[in-house]
């Protein structure tokens, strides 16, 4: 991650009873297409150039 620091937290905000399971997996897939833009920002901008096309694949550890 371009901006990556491992001292940082998360919080939810805003979250009551009515808060839903849906809602808080919402927020958590905006974070990481979030952060995912940042490291393609990033990419972009030291080869001046990307694909529009993006493929993101990942494994299970």
């Amino acid at each position: 991650s371009p901006i990556w620091n491992d001292q940082v937290r998360g919080a939810w905000f805003n979250v009551d009873i009515h808060t839903t399971r849906e809602q808080l997996g919402a927020g958590v897939v905006l974070g990481v297409v979030a952060a995912e833009r940042d490291v393609m920002e990033a990419v972009r901008k030291l080869m001046n150039d990307y694909s529009s096309r993006i493929v993101v694949t990942g494994g299970g550890s």
